[in-house]
């Protein structure tokens, strides 16, 4: 607050700007692959509401490493055969 020169109690204007643009995660080649590969896993996984899909694709596309990523696409494949 103190680079705006605003004080605790002042009243600050802020503007918001709407941003339409479509909010798309990429899925991994590791976890397209593996759903291919598993029906039921993509059974379950096409069932998972928008937002659960694009939590698990946000995160493991943030994984740094190969082996990380393909244990957690191990992973994930077995808790949706799971149904968790």
């Amino acid at each position: 607050m103190k680079d705006a020169g605003l004080k605790v109690g002042d009243t600050a204007k802020v503007d918001l700007n709407y941003d339409s643009r479509p909010r798309e995660v990429e899925m991994p080649t590791q976890l397209s692959s593996a759903l291919r590969e598993d029906k039921v896993a993509r059974s379950e996984f096409e069932k998972l509401s928008p937002s659960r899909r694009k939590d698990i694709l946000r995160y493991l596309g943030s994984l740094k490493t190969e082996a990380s990523l393909e244990k957690n696409v191990e992973r994930v494949i077995r808790q949706l055969r799971e149904k968790i």
